[in-house]
């Protein structure tokens, strides 16, 4: 199977990257919207959790995001050059 061209890598992890925050923007909101002082049950447990997840999943995206831009600078001055 073949990669997908450099591009279409780089708006797919933009997406992942994006949707990563979005979802711990909601899971965190909805987390500090129903958490009331001195208590702490289960499900805020539960979604805090799962925020703290999606700020880690939209973290890899935005690692590697930065990745594949200095694999494309790297290309785009080896082609230069090439010239």
């Amino acid at each position: 199977m073949a990669t997908p061209p450099l591009k279409a890598q780089k708006v797919f992890a933009l997406m992942q990257v994006i949707g990563g925050f979005v979802a711990a923007l909601v899971l965190g909101y909805s987390t500090m919207n129903n958490l009331t002082p001195g208590q702490m049950s289960g499900t805020q447990l539960l979604l805090a959790g799962l925020t703290l997840a999606a700020l880690a999943y939209a973290g890899y995206f935005t690692q590697k995001l930065g990745k594949l831009v200095e694999q494309g600078k790297a290309e785009k001055a080896g082609s230069d050059t090439g010239k």
